[in-house]
C-alpha cells in the first residue's frame, strides 16, 4: 500500500503544473479570519512566490512542517513569519537545511533551519510542544490554522483558524479502512467532524499546527475532500515524535564565532523554557548564581560549588520560565545534601513543591549502565555570564547549545597541558574547542542532557570558550545511588 502511494504520488508530482500545491496538502474549510499575534509560531512554507505549506516556529532558527513539504519541492524553499498575510509583510527567511524522519506516508515530518534567525517579538513566537506518549482524550477540542484553500476551489490570503474535535484513532481506522489512504498507522491522529459539517483541513497548508491547550499536538499531514462526510484531517503525531524533534533541534543549533553576538553560554541560542522544562535558575541575593535541574517534586540537582560558597537560607530556585528575572514560580531551598567539597555534585530540597506542567518538569538520569561515548552530541542549557574577559553579564533568557563528548584521554592531556587538575573518573569532557562552544562562569550546576536524559552536569572549564578547554561535567550516573537515597528520604 505504502509503496503503490508512493509510486502514485511521484507520478502526480511530475504531471503538476507550475501554480500546484504539492499532494495531500490540506487548510481551512469553514474556519474564520485571525491574526498573527493570536498564533505567532505560524509561518507559512512559500515556494516560487507562492503558498506551499504552513508551518510552526520551535526556535529562534527552526520550523516543524510536514515532509511532503520538503520532498516535493522543486527549488529553494523560504519561510514567511509575522505576518496575517502569507503573501506579503513579517519577515522572510530562506531554508538553508531540512531533515525529515523517514520515507514512509506516516512518518510525514521534517524540521527545517532558517537564516536568518527569527527575532521574536509578538508577531513570532515559538510553540510548546505536545510531551513523549502524551494521550489525547476522544472529543477533545483543537485548533487548526492556516492559510491556502477556504474551500476546494478558493485561496485565502488571509490567515484563518477552525476549531476541530480529535477523533479517537478506532473511528479513524474504520473510516479509511478500504481507502487510498489506507490504514492509520503509529505516528497519526485524526480530528474533524466525522459528519462533515464543511469544517476541514484543505488543499494549501499541510505542515500547519493542530493545537490543543495552547501545544501544538500534531501537524497536518493528509485528507481526503474538504470538510467532506466521514473524512476526518490525519495530523502526524508530535508526542509519537517529540524526541526526534528535539534532537534534531539540537543537532542543528548552530555556534557563533562571536561571543558578544550571543551573549550567553558560549555559542548558544535563545530557547524557550517548554523545550528545556527541567532547567532552573538559582538566585541569591545578588541575583543569577547557578543553574539546575529538577529531578523530583521538592529536589533539584545542581553542583556542589553552588552551596558550599552560598548561605542556603539565601538561595531561591526560579521555576517554569525562559527568564531568569521575571515570571515563573519561587522555591525557598530549605536543605542541601553534597558529598565533600571536591566532589561538585549537590542536591536542593525545597519548600515548595514543584507543579509540573509544560515548564516543569523532572529530567531522567543515565544509569550507570549507559556507555557515555565520545562523539556523543548533548545539549547544555542555562542562564549564565559569556564573555571572555569575565566583564560580563548575565543573559536574561534561557540559552542551549550543543556540545560533543570528548575523549577522556584527550580531554586529560589537555588540561594536564593548562596546567589544571587531571580528570577524574567520575568526569566527562564536552566542547567544541576549536568553535569555542563550552560552559562559562555562571553555568555551575547546569545540565548536560543526551536523548532526553541527564548525564553530566557543569563542572569547570578553562576561562570561556577558550580553544583547547573543553567544559568538564560531573558524569550523575557514577553518583546515582547516592542521589537516589538522598530522594528517598
Amino acid at each position: 500500500m505504502y509503496l503503490l502511494l508512493y509510486v502514485t504520488l511521484i507520478s502526480i508530482i511530475n504531471a503538476l503544473p507550475s501554480h500546484s500545491y504539492p499532494p495531500f496538502l490540506v487548510d481551512i474549510v469553514g474556519g474564520s479570519i485571525t491574526r498573527i499575534e493570536d498564533y505567532p509560531f505560524q509561518v507559512a512554507v512559500i515556494l516560487e512566490d507562492r503558498l506551499w505549506c504552513g508551518g510552526t516556529i520551535i526556535s529562534n532558527e527552526h520550523v516543524l512542517t510536514a515532509a511532503h513539504c520538503v520532498f516535493f519541492a522543486t527549488s529553494t524553499l523560504y519561510v514567511r513569519a509575522g505576518s496575517s498575510y502569507w503573501s506579503k509583510d513579517g519577515s522572510l527567511h530562506r531554508v538553508i537545511y531540512n531533515t525529515t524522519y523517514g520515507p514512509r506516508p506516516n512518518e510525514d515530518l521534517s524540521v527545517i533551519k532558517v537564516s536568518p534567525p527569527f527575532h521574536f517579538d509578538e508577531t513570532r513566537q515559538p510553540i510548546p510542544l505536545f510531551y513523549r506518549d502524551e494521550v489525547i482524550s476522544p472529543g477533545t477540542m483543537g485548533t487548526v490554522i492556516g492559510w491556502g484553500m477556504t474551500s476546494e476551489t478558493f485561496i485565502s490570503d488571509h490567515l484563518r483558524v477552525v476549531d476541530l474535535p480529535y477523533v479517537d484513532k478506532k473511528t479513524c481506522k474504520e473510516l479509511y479502512s478500504g481507502t487510498i489512504i489506507g490504514r492509520i498507522m503509529d505516528g497519526e491522529i485524526c480530528a474533524g467532524y466525522i459528519e462533515g459539517k464543511n469544517k476541514d483541513a484543505c488543499q494549501g497548508d499541510s505542515g500547519g499546527p493542530f493545537i490543543i491547550d495552547g501545544r501544538q499536538a500534531g501537524i497536518i499531514a493528509m485528507g481526503r475532500g474538504c470538510g467532506q462526510p466521514n473524512s476526518p484531517g490525519i495530523f502526524t503525531d508530535i508526542a509519537y515524535y517529540n524526541e526526534w524533534i528535539m534532537e534534531q533541534i539540537s543537532l542543528f543549533y548552530t555556534f557563533s564565532d562571536n561571543p558578544s553576538v550571543n551573549p550567553n553560554i558560549i555559542g548558544g541560542v535563545r530557547v524557550p523554557i517548554q523545550h528545556f522544562p527541567y532547567t532552573v535558575s538559582i538566585l541569591d541575593q545578588k541575583g543569577l548564581w547557578c543553574s539546575g535541574s529538577i529531578i523530583t517534586v521538592f529536589h533539584v540537582l545542581t553542583g556542589s560549588y553552588c552551596v558550599y560558597f552560598a548561605k542556603t537560607s539565601s538561595l531561591i530556585v526560579h521555576a517554569g520560565t525562559s527568564y531568569w528575572r521575571r515570571g515563573g514560580s519561587y522555591h525557598h531551598v530549605i536543605h542541601n545534601s553534597t558529598i565533600n567539597p571536591n566532589i561538585d555534585i549537590a542536591i536542593l530540597i525545597v519548600k515548595e513543591p514543584f507543579e509540573f506542567d509544560e515548564t516543569r518538569r523532572p529530567i531522567g538520569m543515565f544509569s550507570k549502565y549507559d556507555m557515555i561515548n565520545r562523539g556523543m552530541l548533548g545539549i547544555l542549557t542555562s542562564w549564565s555570564n559569556t564573555r571572555i574577559n569575565l566583564k560580563s553579564e548575565n543573559s536574561d533568557q534561557l540559552r542551549a547549545v550543543s556540545v560533543p563528548i570528548v575523549e577522556y584521554s584527550v580531554c586529560n592531556d589537555i588540561y594536564t597541558k593548562l596546567g589544571g587538575q587531571p580528570i577524574r573518573s567520575d568526569q566527562l569532557c564536552a566542547g567544541t574547542p576549536d568553535k569555542g562552544t563550552d560552559p562559562c562562569q555562571g553555568d555551575s550546576g547546569a545540565p548536560l542532557v543526551i536523548n532526553n536524559r541527564l548525564v553530566g552536569i557543569v563542572s569547570t572549564s578553562y576561562g570561556c570558550g577558550q580553544e583547547d578547554a573543553p567544559g568538564v561535567y560531573t558524569i550523575v550516573s557514577y553518583y546515582s545511588k547516592w542521589i537516589y537515597e538522598q530522594i528517598s528520604t
